[in-house]
């Protein structure tokens, strides 16, 4: 995705902020359910920012691109809870 230096600079400052809250919420969430909960709220949180930033393409591209990296994090939530 091509970005201008400005805002490539936003838009990494907003993805390494949101990386760690997701961290955080990992670290503290008492259960599978509240750090799913936690989860959505902080994508939608980030997905606001994100869009503020991008022309309407280079968003529609980062949602197909993290949409993937999501998927794969709620698979692996899925597979925890049928462990438990």
């Amino acid at each position: 995705m091509e970005m201008s230096p400005k805002v490539q600079e936003e838009y990494s400052r907003i993805l390494s902020h949101y990386t760690s809250r997701l961290i955080y919420a990992r670290k503290n969430d008492t259960s599978l359910e509240e750090l799913r909960k936690d989860l959505y709220q902080i994508m939608q949180k980030q997905h606001l920012e994100i869009a503020e930033i991008l022309t309407d393409v280079q968003y529609s591209q980062y949602l197909e691109k993290y949409g993937v990296i999501m998927n794969s994090v709620i698979r692996r939530l899925d597979e925890l809870e049928g462990k438990q």
